[in-house]
């Protein structure tokens, strides 16, 4: 007590007066009263370009979702890790959400959210995407007959053949031997 209340006490004799422990290290010393004294309050500034930083190297991404919007939602059940289309209903907090998906109602993070850009019904008719398909491309609607032969088909449509007439040879183990012998 005695050495602590010595460096703390400013000395005459110590360059501007100051208490030894400030001299040697430059700062006021800790004391056990310090701690029942309230400090000032300093309101914290936000290091803006730090955050900055941090969340370009870390990808970090600011999701807000408003109402109404469609999104796709992180489905946990029956142990299946899946996404569900749904919509949101209202913000509950400030990164919580209440979804509305299929028959029931949700309450996820917006790191359990995505927007979605699906339409609200997929089309259930698989021959539709196909036509438009086939029309952008003018691709003949009917498949070949089948009474063309296979290389002519192959002709028409400029497949490359190989040139090749050896195949290489394949090491087989001979069990007698337990040696590698050459199979043709």
């Amino acid at each position: 007590m005695f050495l602590t209340s010595y460096r703390a006490t400013p000395n005459q004799n110590t360059p501007n007066s100051t208490s030894p422990a400030k001299c040697l290290i430059n700062r006021k010393i800790r004391l056990h009263i310090d701690v029942l004294r309230p400090k000032p309050h300093h309101p914290i500034k936000r290091d803006t370009k730090m955050e900055w930083q941090y969340n370009r190297h870390h990808g970090s991404v600011q999701r807000t979702f408003s109402p109404g919007q469609q999104i796709l939602a992180k489905d946990y059940h029956n142990n299946n890790d899946s996404w569900t289309q749904g919509y949101i209903i209202q913000r509950i907090g400030n990164v919580t959400y209440k979804v509305k998906v299929q028959d029931s109602i949700w309450i996820r993070h917006a790191n359990q959210l995505r927007p979605s850009h699906l339409p609200d019904k997929i089309q259930q008719d698989p021959s539709i995407p196909l036509n438009i398909l086939l029309d952008t491309f003018n691709l003949p609607q009917q498949p070949p007959e089948a009474s063309q032969s296979t290389e002519a088909g192959m002709q028409d449509l400029n497949i490359r053949k190989s040139a090749r007439t050896c195949y290489p040879t394949h090491l087989q183990v001979d069990p007698q031997l337990k040696s590698y012998k050459r199979h043709n």
